[in-house]
């Protein structure tokens, strides 16, 4: 059992994390081909720190993640917002087909995807997903050698995407207009040792 995200729920809210997904949403946003949609949905949302800074382009939001420990973080900074404000919350595995009645015009999320088992079976979820003229706007890490889960034991995931391998994977799934660039170079301390990596953005269509 994974037990990792439940442990780091209560303390995941880091100076570091904060910045780091206020620059995220932005770099989204500038990619995100249209300002405002009925419902968007972000995968994997953590405690709300990309979801949040997002919410104005959706008059509908929900935001999902597999551990409801993190969703009870978020919880509580939803009961600081205005009532007919908040994003509705779904606990919802990353790997798994969102009920049809979600079907939605924006999915978005952000160091999700390298922590699915099967990358190429998330983009198809996500592209059924979709509206026809929806879009799939994410971040995620380039290539790292493998340190940047070392605090994570029972990490199963992707070590980064290289991406135009991943572009291939989103055209496979059904997208079009796929692209992608790196645009966050960062680190991360695991175990008290500095462990650089990058992150890109990668956007496309369903037609």
């Amino acid at each position: 059992m994974d037990t990792y995200f439940q442990n780091a729920a209560s303390g995941w809210d880091t100076p570091q994390r904060v910045r780091r997904a206020q620059c995220i949403a932005r770099e989204l946003r500038q990619h995100i081909p249209f300002s405002h949609c009925k419902l968007a949905v972000e995968y994997g949302c953590g405690t709300g720190l990309v979801g949040l800074n997002l919410a104005d382009m959706a008059d509908r939001l929900i935001l999902t993640d597999p551990e409801p420990s993190m969703l009870d973080i978020l919880r509580q900074k939803l009961e600081l917002l205005p009532a007919g404000r908040r994003p509705e919350l779904l606990c919802q595995p990353l790997d798994e087909p969102l009920p049809r009645e979600l079907h939605c015009d924006l999915i978005f999320h952000s160091m999700a995807l390298h922590h699915t088992r099967d990358a190429g079976r998330a983009l198809r979820n996500a592209f059924d997903a979709l509206v026809p003229g929806g879009c799939l706007c994410f971040a995620d890490l380039d290539p790292e050698d493998g340190h940047f889960h070392d605090d994570h034991p029972d990490f199963h995931g992707y070590n980064g995407f290289e991406q135009t391998e991943l572009q291939d994977l989103m055209r496979d799934a059904g997208f079009v207009e796929v692209a992608s660039r790196t645009f966050l170079q960062d680190s991360k301390s695991v175990n008290g040792q500095p462990h650089p990596f990058s992150l890109f953005w990668m956007c496309g269509l369903h037609p």
